[in-house]
């Protein structure tokens, strides 16, 4: 497929139609398939912000983060408000170590009023703190997190490990005891 300059309106509907084939594929864990799917709609509307965080996703599940960097940027130079992306630009300088660039793309995630999941930045920028080892402001963001959504098995399971790195391991034995009664199976 040839890249399109100026995307007309039946690139756009055919974008949109291979980038829902590119969900299906993700959904049901087809990633080199979701990949193939995804670059085709971005050739066809190089505007298409969904394929571009897409192409994000897949390349950081690769630990391609470079890539995945770029992906996440082109999608937020279309819409600067797209949180899930800003989000997952700071999950990604997360796994590189670069605590202090990932909390910040988590608070600039946070300040979007119309972001759909907060309590996840809240987790994110939490374990951010927690490896930096600033265990006050990562126990006051899990504890933003929890407020959000309670039964969050990462939450709880971060709080654990802030109790742990402060020396109150009572209260992290009580919150693994929460996540495993949360889920079970939470390795």
């Amino acid at each position: 497929i040839s890249c399109a300059s100026v995307p007309n309106s039946e690139n756009i509907k055919k974008a949109e139609t291979l980038t829902k084939i590119g969900y299906s594929y993700l959904d049901n864990g087809q990633i080199n398939e979701a990949f193939i799917e995804f670059q085709k709609a971005l050739a066809l509307n190089p505007n298409d912000k969904e394929a571009l965080y897409n192409l994000g996703y897949i390349s950081s599940i690769f630990k391609k983060f470079p890539e995945a960097i770029s992906y996440y940027k082109r999608a937020l130079s279309i819409d600067p408000d797209y949180a899930e992306a800003t989000n997952n630009l700071g999950v990604i300088y997360t796994e590189m170590g670069n605590w202090d660039e990932a909390i910040k793309h988590f608070k600039a995630a946070l300040d979007n009023s119309v972001y759909l999941t907060p309590a996840w930045a809240y987790s994110n920028m939490s374990y951010a703190y927690y490896k930096k080892g600033d265990y006050l402001n990562a126990e006051n963001a899990i504890k933003d997190a929890l407020l959000r959504n309670p039964i969050s098995t990462k939450a709880v399971y971060i709080l654990g490990l802030i109790y742990i790195e402060t020396n109150n391991e009572e209260a992290a034995i009580e919150e693994f005891k929460k996540a495993i009664g949360i889920l079970p199976d939470y390795t």
